[in-house]
């Protein structure tokens, strides 16, 4: 299932209502749906960055511990003038 059709319909709706110096955050866990809300963020004329959060789990190989990493997630944030 992809979400596509969710993020394409989603994101102008929620930009129209957007009040000026309104903030809207996306939360991305796939690159398709970053590249895709960040270039229709892009369009919307609106001051939009990211940030990558890497998220990871301490797990014991025996006595000592190591880190197992998550997928990245994707923070894309726009803002409207």
């Amino acid at each position: 299932m992809t979400s596509e059709p969710l993020v394409t319909e989603l994101l102008p709706t929620a930009v129209t209502r957007l009040q000026p110096g309104g903030r809207l955050v996306m939360h991305c866990i796939t690159l398709g749906n970053f590249t895709q809300g960040w270039s229709l963020l892009q369009q919307q004329d609106l001051h939009v960055d990211t940030t990558v959060v890497q998220f990871s789990h301490a797990k014991p190989p025996g006595t000592l511990h190591h880190l197992e990493s998550e997928s990245p997630m994707f923070i894309l944030r726009a803002r409207k003038a």
